[in-house]
């Protein structure tokens, strides 16, 4: 079983994902979807994920940079993939070498390409 952590402040992105990974059918996966980072990271320690989506403004941080390093404090070593709303910010330009496996614009996917990318990332 695939477990699939979102972590993000807007339950849309939660339910748009779960509806893209069952509508390719792949109904074994279990999808998390938790709103602060905080409560993530105690998920994350206590069920670790196969891949982690994270939000880049999960308040009250103001980008990424914290929370990635909060999650690889976990000694978590999957794939994190930063998703926004705005990817061409220069602050993404250091996702990659802080320990993001990539970044995603959030709205610009669809069913097809998130199963692919959770397959070939995990």
């Amino acid at each position: 079983m695939t477990v699939i952590l979102i972590i993000d402040d807007d339950s849309n992105i939660v339910e748009l994902y779960s509806a893209f990974i069952k509508a390719e059918g792949k109904t074994s996966w279990q999808i998390k979807g938790i709103d602060q980072v905080e409560k993530a990271i105690d998920f994350i320690k206590s069920t670790p994920p196969d891949i982690i989506f994270l939000d880049n403004k999960i308040p009250p941080q103001t980008d990424f940079r914290q929370p990635l390093a909060d999650i690889k404090a976990t000694g978590f070593t999957g794939p994190v993939i930063i998703q926004s709303a705005a990817t061409e910010l220069d602050i993404f330009d250091q996702a990659e070498a802080l320990g993001a496996a990539m970044v995603m614009d959030k709205w610009q996917v669809h069913s097809e390409t998130l199963v692919e990318l959770i397959e070939k990332l995990t």
